[in-house]
């Protein structure tokens, strides 16, 4: 091997490849047609060099097969001759394991797209593709069958092969070639996805956030049923193995939610039948719940919309939370059950955050997401349906998860009962998601067309945001929202741009971007947004309305009273006086009432209060020796950070002089913890 080739190895970005391995790096230019460029977890190999596919799905770790000699969808419209084939070889191998590789296997796809093209255009032509420069007609058809918006990314990867001519052998494009194509290039206007109007954002939100709740609130239910469906297909089948093995349109004479049969109409004996499944899933109690949200067969419940729901959880599920960590939807589908971490702070509290994986643009295999508390809900539902399905996982041996797998699985998981077609794949390759917008056509209950319809003023504000959006099609009033997960990415980022409280590097951190500029990018529109006064007053109403559901949960048992429960009764009394949500939000508004979260719960004394609760407590609980506050709700939720505050002041008082001024004021704040954590003890 050359000096030149000694260069030769995969990035390390795939780290699952290492100079072991025989696909680490190629053994000589050009590679033998048995080299192996592709092995599993276990080394077994998957892809040769010289195979008309190529299979880098354990990369991956989604379905990646790049097809050189036939068509195939996404990857070519017309079959390659084995010349012009082994031509597209040499350059991937040269972008994949030559100097400066590329780093992900999605940058492997877009250069294979755009490169078979080319070569794809040439062997319609019967030529050689490292003669194109001789065909100035045919340069002409290449530019009209180029991406436009990838057009300059193609040039760029022509002029990378052009100076990397000495080493890969060959040159497809001259510089006057390139030159050729660069003079057609058409003129593309780049457009930034859809920004999602206020209204319409909140309301995807509130479903959401009810689908994920009512799940947990029957998550017993479910289990119990799903757990019970099984046990009925392992009877019938001889084990839950022999189950999964078949599809669900085969050996239907055991399948058990059906009417019993007699032997001579095709029963079998020992199999046991419980009639329609419908009456499965109303003795357990969760029938008007798939009713209420999966799309109903006209013969009623079937086993099968059981696995359409739980999947519409872990769709609602990846959507809640992309909504408010603002990641790239793959990413949100790497997520494991132990993704959601907190960090105490000690003036905010507890902090949530999530971690995962994240390779686009920066690649980081322990990243970090600031996130809203509120995706606990999403990350508990999902975990639950995960977990109910890795039974069914475990029990595939195509699938065969790894005992790291089993104790903290992917969040978002794929569909594995036995009544489906079941799982084919190793459950180290994920699949991707279905679009936002196949979603709401697979679960039309999940959105109400009325609410999600596009109305005038919903149009204004999203065209504001994005100038050129109306050209688009689909976006018009009365339509419903074309959804995509993009869109939830965007909007997160314009309305941070736009609150002017989020710094650029944070919202850079945030959607984890290479460069600030992208990010700001991806901002662009939001100075539109801030003048929008119908958007300030609809965030202004959601500010309300969330202090509203706040003033509503002070009834319950987790706040009470330092002055005991008739005093709580007051308070209690004089916020709701039976009013809804939106007339206490109203009321919040016009002054009538005030709920303030503090550290130790809340503060409902009208106007301004001289002490806070933020920074120091001693005045709330009592500390500087007078009775504790009229107007305070001790939350027993906040019992955690009260005690590290108590360890943080106990400490601080240990190294502080006697005589130090500080001293009495960590003092009364130590009294006033202590006075706290003694009234909200279990009496």
């Amino acid at each position: 091997m050359t000096a030149l080739h000694l260069e030769f190895g995969l990035s390390s970005a795939f780290s699952s490849v290492d100079p072991s391995h025989r696909s680490y790096r190629p053994p000589s230019w050009p590679p033998p047609l048995d080299w192996v460029i592709s092995e599993d977890e276990n080394g077994n190999v998957v892809s040769r060099w010289g195979d008309p596919i190529w299979d880098f799905s354990y990369w991956a770790r989604r379905r990646a097969r790049f097809h050189f000699e036939s068509a195939h969808s996404g990857t070519g419209k017309s079959p390659l001759d084995r010349g012009n084939a082994d031509l597209l070889r040499m350059i991937i191998t040269w972008r994949l394991w030559g100097p400066r590789p590329l780093n992900s296997v999605n940058s492997i796809r877009s250069l294979f797209r755009r490169m078979r093209i080319i070569l794809e255009i040439c062997s319609l032509n019967g030529i050689d593709g490292r003669r194109l420069s001789h065909y100035p007609k045919l340069l002409e058809q290449v530019s009209k069958r180029m991406e436009k918006s990838a057009y300059s990314a193609t040039l760029a990867e022509l002029h990378r092969l052009l100076d990397a001519r000495e080493g890969l052998g060959f040159v497809l494009l001259d510089a006057a070639g390139i030159a050729r194509l660069a003079a057609a290039q058409p003129t593309h206007v780049t457009q930034q996805v859809a920004y999602i109007p206020p209204r319409i954002w909140a309301y995807q939100v509130q479903r959401l956030r009810l689908c994920l709740e009512e799940y947990l609130a029957h998550a017993d239910k479910f289990r119990a049923c799903y757990n019970f469906c099984l046990d009925a297909y392992a009877h019938n089948f001889g084990s839950l193995e022999n189950a999964l093995a078949f599809s669900s349109n085969k050996f239907n004479n055991r399948q058990p939610f059906q009417r019993p049969r007699s032997a001579r109409h095709g029963s079998i004996n020992g199999c046991q039948y419980f009639g329609e499944f419908e009456n499965t899933a109303e003795r357990f109690g969760i029938g008007e719940l798939l009713r209420r949200w999966v799309r109903q067969r006209e013969d009623g419940l079937d086993v099968r919309q059981l696995s359409g729901y739980l999947s519409l959880v872990q769709y609602a599920g990846i959507a809640y939370i992309a909504n408010f960590t603002l990641q790239r939807i793959n990413e949100v589908s790497l997520l494991r059950a132990d993704c959601l971490v907190w960090e105490s702070d000690p003036s905010y509290g507890q902090i949530a955050i999530v971690r995962g994986e994240t390779s686009k643009t920066v690649v980081d295999s322990d990243a970090r997401w600031l996130a809203s508390p509120s995706i606990k809900v999403a990350v508990d539902a999902m975990t639950s349906v995960t977990f109910l399905r890795m039974r069914c996982v475990t029990a595939n041996p195509l699938v065969s998860p790894s005992p790291a797998d089993q104790s903290n699985p992917f969040l978002f998981d794929r569909v594995a009962e036995p009544w489906t077609s079941g799982l084919r794949l190793p459950y180290s390759i994920r699949r991707n998601p279905r679009s936002y917008a196949l979603v709401y056509s697979d679960f039309p209950k999940l959105f109400d067309l009325s609410q999600v319809a596009i109305r005038e003023d919903d149009l204004d504000i999203a065209t504001r945001v994005t100038p050129n959006l109306q050209a688009r099609k689909g976006l018009s009033i009365g339509k419903p929202w074309p959804w995509s997960w993009h869109q939830l990415r965007r909007t997160g980022a314009v309305n941070m741009f736009a609150s002017g409280l989020v710094s650029d590097s944070t919202v850079q951190f945030q959607l984890k971007h290479s460069s600030q500029l992208m990010s700001i990018y991806y901002g662009h529109g939001h100075g539109n947004l801030r003048l929008n006064k119908e958007v300030e007053s609809l965030v202004i109403q959601s500010m309300y309305e969330s202090m509203a559901r706040e003033i509503q949960r002070a009834g319950g048992d987790n706040f009470i009273s330092p002055h005991g429960q008739e005093r709580k009764d007051d308070i209690v009394r004089n916020l709701l006086s039976e009013r809804n949500v939106s007339a206490l939000a109203s009321a919040a508004k016009k002054g009538e009432v005030f709920f303030r979260e503090i550290r130790l719960g809340a503060c409902t004394k009208r106007g301004v209060c001289d002490y806070g609760g933020i920074e120091s407590v001693a005045r709330c609980a009592g500390g500087d020796g007078r009775a504790p506050c009229a107007d305070v709700l001790y939350g027993k939720d906040r019992r955690l950070s009260a005690e590290r505050e108590l360890s943080k002041v106990e400490r601080e008082l240990e190294e502080s002089p006697d005589e130090a001024p500080r001293r009495k004021a960590l003092e009364a704040e130590k009294k006033g913890l202590e006075n706290y954590l003694d009234a909200i003890k279990p009496a």
